[in-house]
């Protein structure tokens, strides 16, 4: 069941701004009590293919993500896109009202983190971004699926 959780998915949904704001992408986020499982889930996809990321791959897909444009959006940069993979950490991590983060307190709210890459079992198309997270800890997730063709 979905939960309310606005820093989580706004974070998620704020990479892919440039494809539902200048482009033809659409966004869809989830938090939930649970896994990724549930919070994928909770999107709503009949099947779902799931596999664990680790840190590095989770942070290049969302730094990437951040810095594109999508399918007719301008490219924001690398900086814009390292900066929103962050920004997705710290709310994560319920770590905003600590920002600035020093590197070494980011990087263990990071590792505290379980991430995962997830499709639907449909083609690729165009840009595509699926995550989704747990915190352990806290026994929440959330997941993303954002697409522009």
């Amino acid at each position: 069941m979905r939960i309310p959780a606005p820093d989580g998915p706004t974070a998620l949904a704020d990479l892919v701004t440039p494809w539902t704001t200048a482009s033809d992408g659409r966004v869809e986020t989830a938090a939930v009590h649970g896994d990724a499982p549930e919070a994928i889930g909770a999107l709503g996809p009949r099947v779902a293919r799931i596999t664990e990321a680790d840190l590095s791959d989770a942070l290049a897909l969302m730094a990437w993500t951040g810095a594109s444009g999508g399918a007719h959006g301008r490219r924001r940069g690398a900086a814009t896109g390292r900066f929103g993979a962050w920004w997705v950490v710290a709310a994560l991590a319920g770590r905003l009202d600590d920002w600035p983060l020093e590197g070494d307190d980011l990087a263990g709210s990071a590792e505290a983190l379980r991430w995962y890459r997830w499709d639907a079992g449909e083609p690729a198309t165009g840009w595509s971004f699926q995550l989704a997270v747990h915190d352990p800890t806290r026994g929440m997730a959330w997941a993303v699926s954002a697409t522009d063709a």
